[in-house]
């Protein structure tokens, strides 16, 4: 009659299995029983015991143990080359992305040194500093704020202004020259626009002009010159024609449209445009 507490049946049987050499199933029972009595030890929450199994060569056993609490759903995993579906990882304390595939959600704050990135797509940035930027890339600022300084501004398409803004030279561009002499008298300025004012004291007649020439080192042979009357003479008696352009250099001439002899020191103003012949 079978031991209750044991399952091992009279006669005894012998602890090794002559037939594999491993433990006999009815040792493991008894095994299994006094497990089942005396409890797991801590930290452990046990349901069943599924089963005895052979290791590899029949050199050791395991049980396969079908519950434990924890986290997560599936198979146990090895410390070595685990693959894990969907793990929360947490905050790595460390860790070589060079394998990933994908795309992350990166967050660099706590990184250190100066990682090269091959082209990554930014998406729209709040903020940036462009000025270490190499290469031509193409630009968008509908969204910048604030006034960026650019070196050289290289554009394929066209450039438009949609808004109340204007197109042209800011502060610091220009520059200013006073004609000495007589009003044919050359002057020079070295400025992308500016303004010229006239010897006050020569006159010129009516239906008369004064020719002299503007020396300029941004004046290209291409370059368009816009000239107009600013100030400083008397309202709508004077024009000004903008004649030979040279490398270096422009004609300017101002005739007196008025019915009388002038007398004035007229201001002129200009801005150069570079143009091209091809």
């Amino acid at each position: 009659m079978p031991n209750p507490p044991t399952n091992i049946p009279a006669p005894r049987v012998g602890f090794i299995d002559p037939r594999t050499g491993l433990m006999a199933r009815e040792w493991y029972r008894f095994f299994f029983q006094q497990f089942e009595q005396t409890g797991g030890g801590s930290g452990l929450t046990h349901n069943v015991l599924t089963g005895l199994q052979g290791g590899a060569g029949g050199n050791y056993y395991h049980l396969g143990l079908t519950d434990y609490t924890g986290n997560g759903t599936g198979t146990l995993v090895r410390s070595t080359s685990p693959a894990l579906v969907t793990p929360a990882l947490g905050t790595p304390s460390s860790g070589i992305v060079t394998n990933c595939t994908g795309s992350p959600a990166l967050v660099i704050t706590n990184c250190t040194g100066s990682p090269t990135l091959t082209a990554p797509l930014l998406g729209t940035p709040a903020s940036g500093d462009i000025s270490n930027c190499t290469g031509t890339p193409t630009l968008d600022i509908t969204s910048c704020t604030g006034s960026p300084t650019l070196t050289t501004l290289t554009a394929t398409g066209n450039i438009r202004i949609t808004g109340t803004g204007i197109l042209g030279y800011s502060a610091g561009s220009g520059g200013a020259v006073t004609q000495l002499t007589n009003k044919t008298t050359g002057v020079t300025l070295d400025k992308s626009n500016g303004k010229i004012t006239l010897e006050a004291t020569t006159a010129i007649g009516a239906g008369a002009s004064a020719v002299f020439t503007l020396t300029n080192s941004f004046i290209g042979v291409t370059s368009t010159i816009i000239a107009n009357i600013a100030t400083g003479g008397t309202a709508n008696a004077y024009t000004v024609d903008v004649l030979t352009v040279a490398v270096g250099s422009v004609g300017l001439r101002v005739t007196n449209i008025s019915a009388g002899s002038l007398s004035e020191a007229v201001v002129v103003s200009f801005a150069i445009i570079r143009a091209v012949a091809a």
